[in-house]
């Protein structure tokens, strides 16, 4: 079925495709299906938490973030309230995320975990238009379970009095190593104040410091309060599932804002700031629409081949990339499965033989990878292996 917006087909494949499988997302070394009807929901759910939330047609919100189930429910539910999502990797450093936010006049960001929030906070005073945070992973701070909000793991600071051996770790990794940030409450920033006053002149002369002020004057630069839920230099933060739980309430209340807004996209409206590489100058933001999209969905599957509901689609490159994202709408559109996997051979052989796909988009270098791991394995087997191996390559050449 022809869809003229990325809604459209979310709905269309909902109905066509109920109780097929969707996604299928690693957990305990298995993939976990999840049907198009679970998919829809869980989009419904989230795209419902963010209405609440006050996010409304033509808002930016970055999605920092690999690829991922979460990726994909994020972005359908941004563009199906209005939105405008703006992709990133989420290995992006703190300059690039700076950049693409401030330029994109984002007003909230999709985080994927405590790397992304710790480049995010290097760079948050460069952004003061942030409203909102959403943690796509609990983030790991110091602090007693008590005085830790819904979207952080406690870590503890002390036990009994002394300082705990993780804390005590990465105090000393915080003096090391320039990429690193410390979350704390306040009970733990109070600790470490007296932690200090007692040991301060100790680490100093460990570190070769001159002082316990030049000490404490590099370790609070990189210590960042969390004070009532939030941390005082940022906007509000959320958890993803916490924001999924509260539009499935009010989802069983009987509130249809999400799929009212959804149905009224026209296809000429605007569903995604994706920038350019930025070599040879400051990335370019491209603006593209439900239309711009849904051309490529619904002519590449009949351009490339007979794919259809049948198709087993692996995902190794990032849903960031355009490339890769429309491939996604492509499986979603036609009733077709898509695992989650790494472009590392550690990752991807064994997802390789346990999925067994029969569509998998990737680049050059990925290839090669694959290709030098099996040959090491090869290499590594008795003669009789090597013999059988390189035979049915030939009868699989002359087949072909």
């Amino acid at each position: 079925m022809v869809s003229q917006t990325l809604n459209e087909m979310l709905v269309n494949s909902r109905d066509t495709f109920k109780h097929r499988p969707a996604f299928k997302v690693k957990e305990d070394k298995q993939f976990r299906v999840i049907t198009f009807q679970d998919f829809y929901e869980e989009v419904s759910q989230f795209g419902t938490g963010l209405l609440e939330l006050g996010f409304q047609k033509g808002d930016h919100i970055g999605l920092i973030s690999e690829n991922r189930f979460e990726w994909i429910v994020s972005d359908m539910a941004i563009i199906g309230i209005g939105a405008i999502d703006v992709p990133a990797s989420g290995n992006s450093y703190g300059r690039d995320i700076a950049f693409k936010l401030g330029h994109s006049d984002s007003i909230a960001v999709i985080l994927e975990g405590e790397k992304a929030l710790i480049e995010y906070l290097k760079v948050s005073k460069q952004l003061p238009d942030i409203r909102k945070i959403i943690l796509l992973e609990p983030v790991k701070i110091f602090a007693e379970l008590d005085e830790t909000p819904e979207w952080a793991k406690a870590m503890p600071f002390q036990i009994e009095g002394i300082i705990s051996s993780i804390f005590y770790q990465k105090i000393h990794s915080l003096l090391t190593e320039n990429s690193l940030l410390l979350l704390v409450s306040e009970r733990a920033k109070l600790f470490l104040e007296q932690y200090l006053a007692k040991q301060g002149g100790e680490l100093a002369a460990d570190f070769k410091m001159g002082s316990v002020k030049e000490l404490e004057e590099k370790l609070w630069q990189k210590v960042h309060l969390i004070r009532e839920g939030t941390i005082t230099v940022l906007p509000a933060i959320h958890s993803f599932s916490n924001i999924k739980e509260m539009g499935k309430k009010l989802l069983e209340k009987g509130d249809y804002r999400f799929s009212d807004i959804a149905q009224r996209a026209l296809p000429d409206d605007i569903v995604t700031i994706i920038y350019t590489s930025g070599t040879t100058s400051d990335p370019k933001g491209v603006m593209l629409t439900h239309r711009n999209i849904m051309h490529n969905v619904n002519n590449i599957p009949a351009a490339l081949g007979d794919f259809n509901k049948n198709d087993r689609f692996l995902s190794v490159l990032p849903s960031w990339h355009i490339y890769e994202r429309t491939v996604e709408y492509c499986a979603i559109s036609l009733g077709a499965s898509t695992a989650y996997s790494k472009p590392f051979k550690q990752v991807l052989l064994p997802d390789l033989l346990m999925e067994k796909p029969t569509v998998m988009c990737t680049v050059p270098r990925i290839w090669q990878s694959l290709y030098k791991g099996i040959m090491q394995k090869i290499k590594s087997g008795g003669k009789l292996h090597r013999l059988l191996f390189f035979k049915g390559c030939d009868v699989a050449r002359r087949y072909k």
